[in-house]
């Protein structure tokens, strides 16, 4: 399977209400903010403030994690962008607080205050011009093997290990090293490694640091080979990396210092039951999950994925303190498929930038930069396929079948309807005893239960989308408004008002990335 990343884009974006931490997971970034050019790389994020408009461009092999508080109302955070470096010690933490599905059962705050601790501390100021010029592009190997010692060159730019060395720790030979590194990016690795110096110490200069730290901190012993090395690849030299656009507009942004702490524990996590009418694709990014698919509990385990069809209710408990569950796609089209036809998907073979990467382009707003990527299969398109098809089940138009079905739809397209089930068995011609045991069959859960469920999927869907409590209350079929927040509260553990300002809010794009797939989808996430 091709796990390449094309080279991503968001477009010029609007945040309305809430800042974003833009953090570079794996190769490397650009981030248009304020009319000026950020450029970073790995382990690096920078802090963008509400209502800044942006845009944030990777190159072939980069992951950028967009993430956001869980409130909008952030009175110390810093009102200026600011960019931080982030150890590798917290890179599970930051996944987590990717999860937009993370339901902090314990301290709600937690994740706000350590991100205020991420870049709220005081720090050095610099001025940056929107016309310094860019390093020039840095691809990132797909080959797993030269993956690894790219984002060894990335992460540690001074570490001196041989390429020689490198191979062995990959179990290759240097010779298959180099021609990986040759083949799929067009430079040889010791000119790679140049590159990857380079940018990540034009970064350090545009956060402020001096032309003599940024070189020892790249690798090189001297600043005739640093100045050498950058002049070839910038075509300016360090000293003059930031006068070059001296005519264009300055910027002042602050430098957070950087984190001289271990991270904070990855917080508890559950999702909360939902009924949909596409299948979810979800993966375990780490630890340990158990999901209730109607009857049936499935355990995963880190890098185990599995599919829960459309119409199912389905909820989720960690087994493991710490654990990061993350959709990688849905699709719509059911199938006659029940819980216990499901296959735990086994994806440990696949790289987890890859698996990021998919993340990126099926639940947010970035989108490829060109078409050229755009023929290549979605890897939910082909997980799919072995789920619902070769030998499983055939795909028809509905997930629940006969009466069941039946129901469902007409309480989709009319959720306000308080029909009992003895009610509903006297319109499709069943009895009630038998129609109710078909619901716990198909769905795992009994009638009332189920279109609880489904109610408050819909409920999520609505508050989301920017209607009121009081017209989801309305719509859902619930007497009062004071009726429906108490259901929606004991069932979130938020009240809807809460619900809404902690979900994302819509981003307004000027150029078209996000396709109706991927706006979809996004219900999923939520």
């Amino acid at each position: 399977m091709d796990q390449s990343l094309p080279p991503l884009t968001t477009g010029r974006i609007t945040e309305d209400q809430l800042p974003v931490l833009l953090w570079v997971h794996t190769g490397t970034a650009t981030v248009e903010a304020a009319g000026a050019s950020h450029i970073l790389t790995a382990g690096q994020a920078l802090w963008v403030p509400p209502g800044v408009e942006h845009g944030t461009r990777t190159e072939a092999g980069g992951v950028v994690l967009p993430i956001f508080p869980s409130t909008p109302a952030l009175p110390d955070a810093p009102a200026h962008i600011r960019a931080v470096e982030m150890p590798d010690s917290w890179t599970d933490w930051l996944v987590s607080q990717f999860d937009f599905n993370r339901h902090h059962t314990q301290d709600k705050g937690a994740g706000v205050r350590e991100l205020l601790a991420i870049v709220g501390g005081e720090g050095a100021t610099t001025s940056l011009t929107a016309s310094s010029p860019e390093p020039p592009p840095l691809t990132m190997p797909s080959s797993k093997q030269a993956r690894a010692v790219a984002e060894v060159f990335l992460r540690s730019p001074a570490d001196p290990t041989s390429a020689s060395d490198l191979a062995a720790q990959e179990n290759i030979s240097v010779r298959t090293l180099q021609r990986q590194f040759h083949d799929e990016t067009g430079l040889t690795l010791s000119e790679w490694r140049t590159r990857a110096r380079v940018t990540v110490a034009a970064s350090k200069l545009t956060m402020g640091r001096e032309v003599g730290w940024a070189a020892r901190d790249v690798g090189y012993q001297t600043s005739a080979g640093f100045t050498r090395a950058f002049r070839r690849h910038m075509g300016v030299a360090p000293k003059d990396y930031l006068r070059r656009g001296a005519t264009g507009t300055e910027r002042t942004v602050n430098i957070a210092p950087a984190l001289n702490r271990e991270p904070p524990a990855v917080p508890p996590r559950r999702v909360w039951s939902w009924v949909f009418d596409w299948h979810v694709l979800w993966w375990v990014y780490r630890g340990e999950v158990a999901i209730r698919i109607g009857t049936r509990e499935v355990v995963l385990r880190h890098g185990q994925a599995v599919w829960i069809p459309a119409g199912y209710s389905a909820s989720v408990d960690e087994r493991d303190d710490g654990s990061i569950l993350l959709p990688l796609g849905n699709r719509l089209g059911g199938a006659e498929l029940g819980p216990d036809d499901l296959r735990i998907l086994d994806l440990q073979d696949l790289q987890t930038p890859y698996l990021l990467h998919t993340v990126l382009m099926e639940y947010t707003l970035f989108g490829l930069v060109t078409e050229d990527g755009g023929n290549r299969e979605a890897l939910a398109d082909v997980l799919f396929r072995e789920q619902f098809a070769d030998g499983s089940p055939r795909v028809h138009a509905g997930s629940l079948t006969g009466a069941v079905a039946v129901i469902a739809r007409q309480l989709r397209l009319n959720p306000s309807d308080s029909s009992s089930l003895a009610e509903w068995a006297e319109v499709v011609g069943e009895p009630t005893g038998r129609l109710g045991h078909e619901f716990v069959h198909q769905t795992g859960r009994d009638f009332p239960r189920w279109r609880a469920d489904l109610r408050m999927s819909l409920a999520r869907e609505l508050l989301r989308d920017g209607s009121t409590p009081r017209a989801a209350a309305r719509m859902l079929g619930y007497a009062t408004n004071a009726g429906f927040g108490q259901v929606f509260t004991a069932t979130h553990g938020l009240t809807p008002r809460q619900y809404q300002q902690r979900v994302i809010p819509r981003q307004v794009v000027s150029s078209d990335v996000k396709t109706n797939r991927r706006d979809s989808a996004q219900t999923a996430w939520h």
